[in-house]
Parts: structure tokens; sequence; C-alpha cells
């Protein structure tokens, strides 16, 4: 009876003590992933990002004149910095996030999923912040009426930025 007792009581301090340091990453992760986004926005006109609403890891990048620049977090660490030749976005129409919504249905939205996030020039601010909630696997699997959502989801795909896991 004893012995049982004791795995319980050691089965709920570990359950109990795993949660909160799971939250504590998140939270990390969250917190510098943050930083990366403002940091960036504020030495380039543009930054993306991916993350998961309960994941300790996500991707933070930029476009360059001729360059992207990409940044992987795990655990609120940065794990890698990337950069790749890369004609970037400045040719592309960007859609409101309204449009976008509706170009991304195909996967549906998701509450508690994947976060394509986006932020423009602060001087734009019907372009600043938009994010899409959503399924990313599901979304790298599309074909999309605007050409810019299909340049994302191809540069996703090719530098391997849900790679993360």
């Amino acid at each position: 009876m004893r012995y049982t007792f004791k795995i319980v009581i050691i089965g709920f301090v570990t359950m109990f003590t795993s949660c909160s340091t799971m939250k504590q990453a998140i939270s990390k992760n969250q917190k510098n992933t943050n930083k990366y986004i403002t940091n960036l926005l504020k030495n380039n006109d543009n930054v993306f990002y991916l993350y998961s609403t309960y994941s300790t890891f996500s991707t933070v990048w930029t476009y360059r004149s001729d360059s992207i620049e990409i940044y992987r977090l795990a655990k609120g660490k940065l794990i890698s910095k990337e950069i790749y030749k890369n004609t970037g976005i400045k040719s592309f129409q960007i859609p409101t996030i309204k449009d976008l919504n509706s170009d991304i249905d195909k996967c549906g939205l998701v509450l508690d999923g994947d976060i394509i996030g986006f932020e423009f020039d602060k001087n734009k601010p019907e372009k600043n912040h938009n994010q899409i909630t959503t399924d990313i696997k599901c979304c790298k699997a599309q074909k999309y009426k605007s050409d810019f959502l299909n340049k994302l989801v191809e540069d996703i795909t090719i530098y391997k930025m849900w790679n993360i896991e």
C-alpha cells in the first residue's frame, strides 16, 4: 500500500513539474520570438514568423533586397541563423488579411493551431500586423490565388522553416 502511494505521489509531482516547465519554455520562446520580430522590423521593413500555440520552437525571417535571413528558435534560444540568396517579396502585391483568410480557407482556421504572421513598415498601419491561424502542414500542400501567399509557402517549404520540431 505504501509503495503504491509513493508511486502515485511521485507521478503527481513529475506531472506537475513537467507541465510547469513546459509552460515556462513556451512563454520564454514566445517572448524571444517577439524580440526577434521587433528587432527585424526595426532594421528592415518586413518580418515573417511561424509558431504554434503550444510549441517551444519558432521561425522568424526577413527578406532583404537579394536574400532571406532565417532565425530558428527553440526554448527561447537562437539555434540557427541562415542567409540564402532570394528575390524577396517586393514584386508581390500584398493582400489584405481578409483576402488571405479567404484564400487559405482550404485548410480551415484553427483556434489553437499553427500561426503564420507577418509585419511590414509601421508607416503602413493597414498592413502592419497580420496573422493567419491554420495548419501549416496543410498550407504547404496547397496552391493559392495570391502570388504573395504562394511565395510564402514556397519559401517555408524550400527552406524547411517548419522542420524545427
